[in-house]
């Protein structure tokens, strides 16, 4: 092998092993980082070996509490002794000075006396005795070995805990950490096609459960958000199918006998100009309801008189409708703050729905009444009705009733549920009343202040 190609070689071999000790060693700082049950059991074993100096000196009082009797009873036998100097146990100092010992005096005449040379502390008692004191001195060694033998089991003990903490923190934190586990492993399994993973919170009894119900929670949120856009797409992509189809069969129409025969030229205007007209109303309507779900959908509030609203969309509604009888029932005059115009545009919306779905010759009635601090706008028809399964479903977007779907009646299944959005807007409610075959009522709840009341 040449000194290029040998040098080539180990250049490689160096280059692998640096890549494959980096990546262990990044590994295994990215699991030290992360890993919750390391992090909380060295939290708990550093907690543990910061108890040991509060411990030691509640330890030493406690001793020192229990060794009180003691001293006392020999402080007792050395006094009963003087004028003797010898008492056992005890080093008895007679003074005949004014001036007290050396020493730390700190209640009752006990305290402390220190020697530097060599260093020793013992425990010192001094009464005033004749002309001087008496001073008595007793020795700490033997008490100090059972102390430091007291704190090294102490830390000893401390010391084997954090070491277990350390060394079996994870098995022991498992079971507590499990919700968080099982979070991630349900964020792993979740995509767009599978959305009904949840986290499991059986056997969980703390805080961590509350976690896990809530992110359950949230994510029944997404999973219903999710849904209905997906069918909003889906029904939205439905009913601009048709429109455009018709367009695109008319316009093809058009193009190869309308140029020549002025009857199919203006069938095929008539159809285009229609479902034109058609598709602008629901883009409309899906541009309301977008703005809407997120949250730009702005209205002009301001006064206006909602029984000259109400007489003008009875007007504008029996010239339309000719072939339906458009009543006036009882009328509240009541100046409401509102958005006239989509108010406007929920009364039109029952209106609409009340002509559309009436026999020809029936009759649609508009009223309002003020009662409860709120103003209630009805539209009342004579028509079908709405069977009571499908009571609970005519506001949402896209839906209606199978008889509907079937008849020539037109529409998108948008207007109730932009109507709802526009009472909700408002502080207000829709009220549905129908039975099959005796008409339905309509009516729109505004509240009202009392400076709005004519």
């Amino acid at each position: 092998m040449s000194k290029k190609k040998a040098k080539r070689h180990e250049d490689n071999l160096f280059n692998r092993t640096s890549g494959r000790v980096h990546g262990y060693s990044s590994r295994l700082s990215r699991y030290i980082r992360l890993s919750i049950s390391l992090r909380t059991s060295a939290t708990y074993a550093l907690l543990l070996m910061r108890m040991f100096i509060p411990l030691a000196l509640i330890l030493s009082i406690l001793y020192g509490y229990l060794l009180a009797p003691s001293y006392a009873a020999r402080r007792r036998e050395a006094l009963e002794l003087l004028p003797n100097p010898e008492a056992p146990g005890v080093e008895m100092v007679l003074l005949d000075t004014p001036e007290p010992p050396d020493g730390f005096t700190a209640h009752a005449g006990w305290g402390a006396h220190w020697e530097l040379e060599p260093f020793r502390v013992r425990v010192q008692y001094i009464e005033p005795y004749r002309a001087g004191y008496v001073q008595l001195l007793f020795s700490l060694e033997e008490d100090w070995r059972v102390l430091s033998g007291l704190l090294w089991g102490l830390l000893a003990m401390l010391g084997w805990v954090s070491f277990t903490f350390l060394t079996r923190g994870k098995r022991v934190n498992r079971k507590l950490l499990r919700p968080i586990y099982d979070i991630t492993e349900t964020a792993q399994q979740m995509n767009e096609k599978n959305l009904s993973a949840r986290i499991n919170v059986a056997g969980t009894q703390n805080e961590l459960r509350d976690l896990a119900v809530v992110i359950n929670d949230m994510l029944d949120r997404i999973e219903a958000a999710y849904n209905r856009q997906k069918q909003f797409v889906s029904d939205a992509s439905h009913e601009l199918r048709t429109p455009i189809a018709v367009i695109q069969g008319y316009a093809g129409l058009l193009e190869r006998w309308g140029k020549d025969n002025p009857d199919v030229r203006d069938e095929a205007i008539e159809a285009i100009t229609s479902e034109t007209q058609s598709m602008k109303e629901l883009v409309e309507n899906l541009l309301f309801l977008a703005r809407h779900d997120k949250k730009t959908l702005t209205l002009s509030y301001e006064p206006f008189d909602s029984a000259e609203m109400l007489r003008e969309m009875a007007k504008e509604t029996a010239i339309i409708a000719k072939g339906h009888q458009i009543e006036m029932g009882k009328i509240a005059e009541c100046t409401l703050i509102a958005d006239r115009q989509t108010v406007k545009q929920v009364v039109r919306v029952f209106v609409d729905n009340a002509i559309k779905y009436t026999r020809v010759g029936g009759r649609v009635t508009i009223s309002s009444e003020q009662r409860d601090k709120a103003l209630y706008i009805a539209v009342q028809d004579n028509g079908p009705g709405i069977k009571k399964a499908d009571l609970a479903r005519v506001f949402d977007r896209f839906y209606r009733a199978d008889e509907a779907r079937g008849s020539q009646t037109g529409g998108h299944g948008l207007g109730l549920a932009i109507a709802r959005i526009i009472a909700a807007s408002h502080g207000g409610k829709i009220h549905v009343q129908s039975k099959p075959g005796m008409g339905s009522t309509f009516t729109l709840e505004i509240p009202i202040l009392e400076a709005e009341v004519a």
